[in-house]
């Protein structure tokens, strides 16, 4: 007799995995250390700010407001990304070439 795999205890597992990752990451200070990189850049933009104020210069929100770009790109996406490239150049020339073959064959 087979036995039944035990999701609840699989769950639990994972829950408490992900609560040992992110007390790590916590204790750390990697989301303390990025906070202060996002302050310390608005510091820098006030600071420029007032002095374009002082200095009687055209003032453009733009300027002092940037989205930062955040880049997720890994090993693990850009092997997916090439495979998924070269998988759908693959299938474009086969089906290109099993028509030919079929009308060949057909007519």
């Amino acid at each position: 007799m087979k036995k039944k795999p035990n999701y609840f205890l699989k769950v639990i597992i994972l829950l408490f995995l992900l609560f040992i990752f992110f007390y790590a990451m916590t204790k750390s200070g990697y989301y303390e250390t990025t906070i202060k990189k996002r302050t310390i850049l608005t510091e820098k933009k006030i600071r420029e700010f007032e002095n374009d104020i002082n200095n009687n210069e055209v003032i453009d929100i733009d300027s002092y407001y940037s989205v930062p770009k955040e880049d997720y790109s890994s090993f693990a996406s850009s092997i997916g990304k090439k495979t998924t490239l070269s998988l759908s150049k693959g299938l474009e020339v086969f089906f290109k070439n099993s028509g030919k073959v079929l009308k060949k064959l057909f007519w």
